[in-house]
């Protein structure tokens, strides 16, 4: 946990295996965490990155890019980590929602909403995704049943779609 943060300036990693330093230029207020190297990051598995002790980043490999998504659906809240991963789709453990890889867009319901994604810069060997901690924000619905609470009741009567 914890990154190398900055704004628009460069930041200097050390790699821990071979001591060298490598400088990566940072976005806006965004934090640069080191996933690991590219040998270790397998196709189609996801890696996760601890950003804050409740967010996590997760990143894939598919063929030879790289992407990093959020780790929760936003339908349930779902461990994406859990999921499917795919010819750059994602399928949601819980009730099978899928996200596109690449972009977080929601590619099949019963999502309602996207996935948020964010930068990965290869930098030699090594692979680090960029974020801005602050940003980070908690996208799972409410559960229906709470956002719909009413005080008034309604009764349907009838059996069909034409029944009033």
């Amino acid at each position: 946990m914890g990154g190398t943060c900055g704004k628009e300036n460069l930041a200097t990693h050390t790699v821990a295996d071979t001591g060298a330093l490598t400088n990566l230029k940072l976005e806006k207020e965004d934090c640069s965490y080191l996933v690991g190297e590219i040998s270790n990051i397998k196709d189609d598995k996801f890696t996760e990155v601890k950003i804050t002790e409740t967010k996590s980043v997760l990143v894939a490999r598919h063929g030879k890019e790289f992407y990093a998504v959020g780790d929760r659906c936003p339908h349930a809240g779902a461990q994406l980590i859990n999921g499917v991963v795919s010819n750059g789709k994602i399928r949601c453990p819980w009730h099978a929602a899928c996200f596109d890889l690449k972009t977080g867009d929601l590619e099949d319901f019963p999502g309602f909403d996207c996935i948020p994604s964010y930068k990965v810069k290869v930098v030699k060997s090594n692979v680090y995704v960029q974020v801005n901690p602050k940003e980070m924000v908690d996208r799972v619905q409410k559960p229906l049943k709470k956002m719909c609470q009413r005080d008034q009741k309604v009764v349907i009567i009838g059996s069909g779609s034409e029944e009033i």
